[in-house]
Parts: structure tokens; sequence; C-alpha cells
């Protein structure tokens, strides 16, 4: 599948559907998008961690540096108002790949949260 928007929009996307999340389950949740379909064109090697890739590092580096994201003292990574505004501007609600990321994600929202709660769906 073609992308509509560069990679880092999606990680945009992706920031906003999760809120507060660490910089590593970013790696490990787009490598598991990668496996369900979405190829957002990142390559990821294992790490001790989960999965990493270096592509992914430096462009959650280059949203940073330009105020689209924030990332506190503890690893965790977060949009900032600028950031909301960009997604919100950028993608269109018809894009297939914002689409399949979203669904996605909710998904691994949902899971994590019935992980946490002890509910199985």
């Amino acid at each position: 599948m073609r992308l509509g928007y560069p990679p880092p929009v999606y990680v945009l996307l992706l920031l906003q559907n999760l809120g507060r999340v660490r910089r590593r389950d970013v790696h490990t949740l787009l490598h598991g998008v990668k496996l369900r379909g979405v190829d957002l064109g990142y390559e990821f090697v294992p790490s001790f961690r989960g999965y990493y890739s270096r592509e992914l590092d430096m462009d959650l580096a280059m949203l940073k540096a330009l105020g689209l994201v924030k990332e506190s003292g503890d690893g965790y990574l977060e949009l900032t108002e600028k950031g909301v505004k960009v997604v919100s501007s950028l993608l269109r609600h018809d894009d297939p790949t914002a689409k399949n990321l979203t669904k996605l994600v909710k998904g691994y929202v949902q899971d994590k949260s019935s992980a946490l709660t002890g509910n199985r769906r």
C-alpha cells in the first residue's frame, strides 16, 4: 500500500491516539503494526526491550526538534499542542493508512487496558 503522507505524519497520529507513551513502546508497537500489514517503511531489529528502528528514532528526534513532540525525563513521549494542530490539519479522514493505523492502535490500547485490569476479550 502506498502511503499518502511521509511516515512521521503517521507517527504523530500514533502519538495522538496513544497519549503519553514510552519511546521504546512506540518502536515495539510500530513493529507490530508492520507485521499486521501497515508498513510505514521503518526497518526494525530485535533489541533486549522489544524492537528498535534507527529511522524511527531519527524521525522522533526530528519531531521533537520541530516542537511537535515532547519527551519527559523518564522517556515518555507525547504530542505538544502544536503537534495536535498539525495532525488535525494534515490528515484526511479517508486516508486508508491512517484508518488502519488508528484501528490497530485502538486495539492495542484496549488489549493493554484489559491486561492491566485483568479483563480479556
